[in-house]
């Protein structure tokens, strides 16, 4: 075993990764709260891109849709689409060239679960209901044969 992959060495390289996230969080957090907005941003972008899956990663993304409705509340829609489109770039589907393009995927996706979705109810529409089932006997059998139908007729 080589020294670079070393056990002990992995060890090291992870309690540093993790010390920078928590570091870069921390700053990301307290940025925000200064008001300094961009610096935040760009902290929680780091986090994002560089440590996905993480705990801080997921934090990260939170704190910037929070972010983006701060904005919103405060009337600032600009900003507020600058976070939605920094996010999207950032989740942009593997292979899409740009957010736009993760967009287009998207709706497609969403409008063919809705035509899906409708067509599965068109169907149920137009199926007949199935015949009520008499757990001892089959359908046929629980049928009123029509002589019985033509006698109770006379009888009224």
């Amino acid at each position: 075993m080589t020294k670079e992959n070393s056990p002990g060495r992995r060890d090291a390289l992870d309690q540093v990764s993790a010390a920078r996230r928590a570091a870069t969080l921390r700053f990301a957090i307290a940025q925000q709260e200064r008001g300094h907005y961009a610096e935040a941003q760009q902290a929680y972008r780091q986090l994002i891109e560089q440590y996905p899956g993480t705990d801080e990663e997921a934090e990260a993304r939170e704190r910037m849709l929070d972010m983006a409705h701060l904005f919103t509340s405060e009337n600032q829609p600009y900003r507020m689409l600058s976070v939605y489109d920094t996010l999207e770039s950032l989740y942009a589907r593997q292979g899409a060239p740009n957010a736009a393009e993760a967009r287009r995927a998207r709706v497609r996706e969403i409008v063919n679960d809705i035509h899906k979705s409708d067509k599965l109810e068109e169907e149920a529409e137009v199926a007949p209901p199935a015949p009520p089932q008499n757990e001892d006997l089959p359908w046929e059998e629980t049928a009123v044969p029509p002589q019985q139908i033509a006698a109770r007729r006379r009888r009224r």
